[in-house]
């Protein structure tokens, strides 16, 4: 029995056309599963990035909504394991995200490096830490109680069999 379902809203996958058709049927999916007492979604970029809509854009647009159920919370995707390169751009994307005072919670990639995660868990709480500090103790405009998620497997003689035979990029 699930206790806590989590559906996830991905603008690549979603993406109809132009912006302003995601968007709605973003506010359109946030309302239906919100009748379902679904209590958070997660909200992705995806894969491919569109030019004109990406998870900081739809964040900000939800804070702004003005039919946003306001129990519902956000929870937003962070990649700890990519190369050095491009770990700059993650790190400010979730700066923006968390900034929009709607994230509730971050869902971390899988991987299986323990000292880039540790690395990069570390600056998420001072991320969070940073952005407590910013808003009074009584404001009710942003959500202060962020929970990270992350996963690890324990992997079986049969998973490490299979993952010889077709790994997969992490």
């Amino acid at each position: 029995l699930a206790r806590r379902l989590v559906p996830h809203f991905s603008i690549n996958c979603e993406y109809s056309r132009d912006r302003e058709n995601t968007i709605a049927k973003l506010q359109n999916f946030v309302t239906a599963v919100s009748k379902y007492q679904v209590q958070e979604i997660l909200v992705i970029s995806g894969g491919q990035k569109r030019k004109l809509l990406d998870s900081v854009g739809a964040l900000n647009m939800l804070k702004k909504w003005p039919l946003r159920p306001k129990t519902m919370k956000y929870g937003v995707a962070f990649n700890p394991y990519l190369p050095q390169s491009e770990m700059e751009l993650e790190r400010q994307r979730l700066k923006l995200k968390v900034d929009t005072g709607i994230v509730s919670s971050i869902w971390l990639q899988f991987g299986t490096d323990i000292n880039t995660l540790t690395n990069e868990l570390r600056f998420i709480n001072a991320l969070l830490l940073e952005f407590k500090s910013k808003y009074p103790s009584n404001s009710a405009l942003v959500n202060k109680n962020v929970e990270i998620f992350g996963s690890f497997f324990i992997p079986t003689k049969k998973f490490l069999a299979a993952f010889k035979f077709r790994p997969r990029r992490h």
